[in-house]
């Protein structure tokens, strides 16, 4: 997929769900909204691991931490805005100290992923066991709509539907700056880190701190997709932090073209849709399926569907 092309789905997409919000039913746009968090989720790890090489099986950790601090927070009645910043500044602590290990003794990609792995197992445990605060493995429930201070001003949801187009305005407008991120210099540095981490050395860059550095965006990012979900779906849970989860989103990230951005985020919407028109009548079946398409995709497409995309119109 050329820059042209994905700078046009880049602009389209926002423009067609804002549309679609003048028209759906709530429940559709429930969905819709939770296709697109999942969406600005897998653009994050793309971020991580399709630029910078940095793989984290536990990549689930961050949005567990953004999705369970909102949920307690709004049910005790706390400004949603804090609770962003204090889904961010936990992501960051507990990435910074995942990332200093890792990046510190020089972690192989399989060594600072299971390293992540195992953290958001340990933490899933917690949210389980911690039965007072975290409501077990039944979860947080019954978490109610944002409402914040911002500029003197009181902002509160009265429906699911203006919520909607709160969430559609800030996922793009996180993927927008990830993208003006990864063509920017930074991302050009990134990108080398991927390919040649000893020549990057030699060019004066310091690759711990290019890692640390794209390893705590994606924590922020991921964190605070996951603080956008709760008010959605009404319920932060402990599979929120699960290996499953995890793994979903690096499929994600397969299926639609690691270092595109745009191709995980469209493969988690549509995935996600799929999952919730199709599941109910093929429900044993569907998870196979996807499984599939997964095998045939990495062996057919190793690019994804973004790449492949982009030889069919070399093609043409």
């Amino acid at each position: 997929m050329t820059n042209k092309v994905r700078y046009r789905f880049v602009l389209v997409l926002p423009v067609l769900c804002i549309i679609v919000g003048f028209f759906a039913p709530e429940y559709q746009l429930d969905l819709l909204a939770t296709a697109c968090i999942y969406g600005l989720f897998a653009a994050s790890v793309d971020f991580s691991y399709g630029y910078a090489g940095i793989l984290n099986l536990g990549s689930a950790l961050y949005f567990g931490i953004g999705s369970y601090t909102m949920a307690y927070g709004l049910k005790h009645g706390f400004d949603s805005l804090l609770l962003f910043i204090a889904g961010m500044v936990l992501s960051v602590i507990i990435a910074s100290v995942i990332g200093y290990v890792g990046f510190r003794v020089k972690a192989s990609q399989v060594h600072f992923g299971l390293i992540g792995l195992a953290l958001t197992l340990g933490v899933q445990q917690l949210a389980i066991s911690l039965y007072h605060f975290t409501g077990g493995s039944n979860g947080i429930t019954n978490v109610p709509l944002m409402s914040f201070h911002l500029f003197g001003l009181d902002v509160s949801f009265q429906s699911h539907t203006s919520y909607y187009f709160f969430v559609i305005l800030t996922v793009f407008v996180l993927f927008l700056a990830l993208w003006t991120l990864v063509h920017s210099q930074f991302g050009k540095v990134t990108k080398a880190l991927r390919h040649d981490e000893s020549k990057l050395e030699t060019m004066g860059y310091n690759p711990m701190r290019v890692k640390m550095t794209v390893h705590l965006i994606t924590a922020c990012i991921s964190s605070i997709a996951g603080a956008l979900f709760v008010p959605v779906s009404g319920i932060a849970y402990p599979d929120l932090f699960g290996v499953a989860f995890s793994m979903s989103v690096l499929i994600w990230v397969a299926l639609g073209g690691t270092g595109t951005l745009i191709g995980p985020m469209l493969a988690a919407i549509v995935l996600k849709l799929g999952e919730s028109t199709l599941s109910s009548s093929f429900q044993e079946t569907y998870m196979l399926v996807i499984g599939l398409v997964f095998v045939v995709m990495v062996i057919m497409a190793p690019g994804g569907s973004a790449g492949l995309l982009h030889r069919m119109i070399k093609k043409g």
